[in-house]
């Protein structure tokens, strides 16, 4: 007797659910990765306004251990491996995507159902002065903190 063919995402709703569920969540992770790029890029334009900042923030500190440690966390090195961990994250991403709409096996994607899922928010482009108040913020924490001698 032969085996029966393998039913196909249309066929079973469960799970068409489920890959509508996997898409959407793909699409959510998509928009974050895009805002967090973003807001790399902002920085990355404003390395030097940033580390003015920090400087002065931390002029009257007693030894230079928090200047160092954040002007490293703005310096090119540490941006460039930002980036890099950002791209390995769209490319696990992209493969992801591909599975979930049946790309890459010479297959076409599955029409999407009648009713959509609302889309993902859109990813929010992080302005100058927000990325200065976030700064500020970090800043002003890590002065709380006691420091060491």
């Amino acid at each position: 007797m032969p085996a029966a063919p393998p039913s196909s995402a249309a066929d079973d709703p469960t799970q068409a659910q489920v890959l509508q569920a996997q898409r959407t969540a793909l699409a959510r992770q998509r928009a974050e990765l895009q805002a967090q790029l973003a807001q790399l890029h902002e920085a990355a334009q404003h390395r030097l306004e940033l580390q003015a900042q920090i400087r002065a923030a931390t002029a009257g500190d007693p030894n230079g251990r928090r200047r160092a440690a954040l002007l490293k966390r703005v310096s090119l090195p540490a941006q460039a491996t930002q980036l890099a961990r950002l791209v390995r994250k769209l490319l696990q991403l992209i493969r992801l995507e591909r599975q979930a709409w049946g790309l890459g096996r010479g297959e076409l994607p599955p029409e999407p159902p009648a009713s959509r899922s609302p889309a993902p928010p859109a990813a929010a482009s992080v302005g100058m002065e927000q990325l200065k108040a976030r700064f500020a913020e970090a800043l002003a924490r890590s002065a709380a903190r006691p420091q060491e001698q």
